[in-house]
């Protein structure tokens, strides 16, 4: 019998060194009913690891199909193994998918969204509404920060695009309460544990870093449930008996994986613009259909992000709690201290939902800083340049739900939540 759900592809075969093949093989016993589960799983199970691995190295003209394999490895993987006792370990093999490989195109994702539904439905009950809320405390005033001398300018809400475009596109800006319209901040709110389960459903994972900053060697990454996140968050909030651990989801596109988060927001005109950075030659606008890199940011108290910068513009939006952002031209670059990070790794925090995934490749970067921008101690008597080059002209902001806060590419920015706190950022 021949396959047609998964058809063969000459440059999916040819990339693959004809892995893609030895899958449609696979899929074939499954149609003609010849296979052992264990064998048929382990197998499977060999590519995924297989693919996982050319994901990291494989040239960027060839990541596609690695992807398309992992993917599709998992799909067919969740299909031989679901029944009513596996539905919790199938969903996550299926999150995975999303969560490693982005979901390989489009047609795959809305087949692996699907699955979940259906199986979600048929297999697991609804969570019970638990009532907790995110951001809840907060303090009315903010210390300021004693490494930048100016506040961020703010400017009113009605900015035409021609404007932003031509005069305020060069150098930071915030408005506030921009978004305070968004769904997210009223009849859908992202402050509500419980909102965000029901959009979810039950049994789903998502990235999280363990550790308050990235450059320590103690810090990680795993997968972990997302209801007991949400949970682990919304008992630390404002709790100073809770434990300390800092859990963050940071930088990743969590609309993908819960796509009906997309009504709750809306995307700036601005966004849109066609613009050329004059003191960041490396800009190059993202290449994917939307023209537009959206993250999502959600953590407790103490998250921080250290002082880095990115490729992209990017309008950021504060929807819970609040956030004090640092922020310094790339004039400052000579005197950041950059430092070089190697990836990291990530394993599963829960080991029932499958092999833990290693992520040991990717490339070295040097944009980010190793100074800490948000010390209270003397900066002048370890780092005199920067205290004297850079201090003086950097700025800071504190945002609160609703704010906008726009930067160019190139500019250096660090963050850290002044209380649980969920942000979007979004990359033009």
């Amino acid at each position: 019998m021949q396959c047609h759900l998964f058809p063969e592809s000459t440059e999916l075969v040819q990339a693959s060194g004809s892995r893609y093949t030895q899958l449609v093989k696979l899929v074939d016993a499954i149609l003609a009913g010849s296979f052992s589960e264990e064998c048929l799983v382990r197998d499977f199970q060999a590519l995924q690891n297989l693919s996982h691995q050319n994901m990291q190295f494989a040239a960027s003209t060839t990541r596609w199909v690695w992807r398309i394999l992992y993917v599709d490895c998992c799909i067919l993987q969740s299909i031989v193994l679901l029944c009513a006792s596996t539905a919790y370990s199938v969903i996550g093999l299926l999150d995975r998918a999303i969560i490693i490989a982005g979901g390989g195109d489009e047609m795959r994702l809305n087949l692996i969204l699907s699955l979940i539904g259906r199986i979600q439905h048929r297999f697991l009950p609804l969570p019970t509404p638990s009532r907790k809320h995110l951001g809840k405390s907060h303090h009315s005033s903010f210390e300021p920060l004693l490494t930048a001398y100016h506040e961020v300018p703010s400017i009113k809400a009605n900015l035409s695009l021609l404007s932003f475009q031509n005069q305020y596109s060069k150098a930071p800006f915030v408005i506030r309460g921009y978004a305070l319209d968004w769904p997210a901040l009223n009849d859908r709110p992202w402050s509500s544990v419980d909102y965000l389960l029901s959009v979810s459903g039950p049994s789903r994972i998502v990235p999280v870093e363990v550790g308050q900053d990235y450059r320590d060697e103690d810090w990680n990454q795993v997968l972990m449930d997302w209801d007991n996140f949400l949970y682990a968050l919304a008992d630390g909030d404002g709790n100073s008996k809770a434990p300390q651990e800092i859990l963050y989801l940071a930088q990743y596109n969590l609309l993908r994986q819960f796509p009906s988060l997309c009504d709750d927001i809306m995307i700036p005109d601005y966004v849109y613009c066609s613009l050329s950075p004059q003191d960041f030659s490396g800009y190059k606008a993202p290449d994917n259909p939307d023209g537009a890199i959206l993250n999502v940011w959600l953590g407790p108290k103490g998250a921080t992000s250290p002082a880095h910068f990115d490729p992209y513009y990017n309008f950021y939006v504060q929807v819970v709690g609040y956030k004090t952002v640092w922020l310094s031209s790339p004039a400052s670059t000579a005197y950041m201290e950059s430092v070089s990070l190697a990836q990291p790794k990530m394993n599963s925090m829960d080991s029932s939902r499958g092999n833990p995934l290693i992520f040991t490749g990717g490339t070295d970067s040097l944009n980010t800083s190793r100074l800490d921008v948000f010390s209270r101690g003397n900066m002048a008597a370890d780092f005199p340049l920067f205290a004297d080059k850079v201090v003086p002209e950097a700025m800071s902001v504190v945002l609160g739900p609703g704010d906008l806060l726009f930067f160019p590419p190139g500019w250096w920015h660090g963050m850290r939540n002044e209380s649980t706190s969920i942000s979007m950022s979004m990359w033009f």
